[in-house]
């Protein structure tokens, strides 16, 4: 997984694992350690797309908490087997990454999590996600926001 994306050990949160997350469309999620591993990530998207292959998960999510942008938690996703070499607003990204949280942060009733997205393409995007926390499972959860539309093919 660090190798697909450019990253070490060190490059790694140390306050979170990493793990995967969703329902039917599972994601794999990985903690970095600020905003400049974040930004900086340039994936080798021939192997994210063999290692979403092999492990018939969705895409790969990468994250940092940090509120510096003005939300709770910054993040990037890419999912090359799906024709996604990056997304900056996802909202079933951001509902798997709920339930990350919520199973990390053993969260329990209703919840609120903010994220930015995009910045590193220069499409930066703001979403916010309400949600039920129970039993380790994000439930009922509900997405808006304020994103910059993406011109795919053009």
């Amino acid at each position: 997984i660090l190798e697909s994306l450019g990253l070490n050990a060190a490059d790694l949160h140390t306050d979170f694992k990493i793990a995967t997350a969703g329902s039917s469309k599972i994601n794999i999620i990985v903690p970095v350690q600020n905003l400049c591993i974040l930004d900086s990530i340039k994936p080798d998207l021939e192997a994210v797309k063999s290692l979403n292959l092999e492990t018939k998960t969705n895409g790969v999510i990468v994250f940092v908490p940090d509120i510096s942008r003005g939300a709770d938690f910054d993040l990037r996703f890419f999912a090359p087997a799906k024709g996604i070499i990056e997304d900056n607003a996802g909202s079933f990204t951001l509902a798997s990454f709920c339930g990350y949280v919520t199973a990390f942060q053993k969260l329990d009733g209703k919840q609120k999590v903010s994220v930015t997205q995009g910045f590193a393409m220069q499409k930066s995007s703001k979403l916010e996600a309400r949600f039920e926390a129970r039993d380790g499972k994000a439930l009922n959860i509900r997405i808006g926001g304020e994103v910059v539309r993406l011109d795919y093919g053009k």
